[in-house]
């Protein structure tokens, strides 16, 4: 990429490609499979663990210089509802609907973050980790940094300018993880006002009805991909959220994109009554990478297919009836 890409900690960047499958919602505590039907417990997150050393990036392809959406592509679109949210949103208004942003920008312009950076995944037979709890650990080289360490480097490959906290917000308190979230993003938006996405890069957690960890993938070209599910936070719980619209359009822009890609690599995109912080920006979602039955392995390899979704996006989007 041209011009500095600053990082507030630079890691090591690592990435493969594959594909994922699955279903869920978030959790407070682990969701429930039940055959093709999830039962969502009520509160917030949680996630999985992992040990697999991730392979090379690839660099990313050209960045297309606007995305058009049509009605047509609402039937990629798939919406899910957390407890307590009451919006059912139009998906052809939310298509319709051009986002602002531009990433192409010299200074950076995406923060990456982990609200619950701890979060780690299955390890491969033979491989292991240290562990401060169950699918939870300080080792950024299995735990949610790593993803960041993937995306932030595909991501500046093509241009994309990256801020990418890499600090444990969620250990040793876990109950304050986005308040220490919300400083974090306050004070890097503050330092860089030329962001305009932030992307929350969780794992979730979702049990088989034998209590068993469920793992969502999509196999491409032979290979497992852990699934991908964007979850977009709301006013419904009576918080001041001014932003919500913008980012559930961004967010089922970016689920077409990554439907086009590999069809099934997405779970439904979640809509919550939590805010989640995503007040702070327009362009703000968290997006769970798997749960922690899937490998960090599998994992990694999505973060190849989230990055070209939003290099696709770079320069905002146009629709059918309307110029950028």
């Amino acid at each position: 990429m041209k011009g500095k890409k600053r990082s507030t900690v630079v890691g090591a960047a690592l990435i493969i490609l594959l594909v994922f499958a699955g279903l869920g919602k978030l959790r407070g505590n682990d969701r429930i499979w039940q055959g093709p039907l999830l039962r969502l417990p009520q509160g917030g997150f949680l996630k999985p663990s992992q040990t697999t050393a991730p392979e090379e990036i690839l660099p990313a392809g050209p960045a297309p210089q606007g995305i058009v959406f049509t009605a047509a592509d609402g039937a990629k679109v798939s919406l899910q509802y957390g407890d307590g949210c009451s919006y059912r949103p139009n998906v052809s208004s939310l298509l319709q609907k051009s986002l602002s942003w531009d990433l192409s920008a010299e200074a950076p312009t995406v923060l990456i973050i982990h609200t619950h950076a701890s979060e780690s995944y299955t390890p491969e037979p033979g491989q292991s980790y240290a562990q401060t709890a169950q699918y939870r650990t300080l080792d950024t080289q299995y735990n949610m940094v790593a993803l960041g360490d993937g995306l932030t480097a595909l991501l500046e490959q093509a241009g994309i300018g990256v801020i990418h906290d890499r600090r444990i917000h969620d250990y040793p308190s876990y109950n304050d993880s986005y308040t220490n979230a919300r400083n974090a993003a306050q004070q890097l938006l503050a330092q860089y006002p030329s962001i305009q996405v932030v992307l929350d890069l969780h794992r979730d957690a979702v049990l088989n009805a034998n209590g068993s960890q469920f793992a969502p993938v999509v196999e491409v070209q032979g290979k497992r991909v852990a699934k991908l599910m964007l979850v977009v936070g709301t006013d419904a719980s009576g918080m001041h959220h001014p932003n919500w619209k913008e980012n559930l359009a961004a967010a089922v822009k970016l689920q077409v994109l990554l439907e086009k890609q590999v069809p099934g690599i997405t779970r439904p995109v979640l809509l919550r009554a939590q805010r989640f912080n995503h007040d702070l920006s327009e362009g703000a979602m968290i997006v769970e990478i798997g749960t922690a039955g899937n490998t960090l392995q599998e994992a990694m390899g999505a973060m190849e297919f989230l990055a070209q979704a939003l290099i696709g996006l770079m320069h905002g989007s146009v629709t059918a009836d309307s110029t950028k």
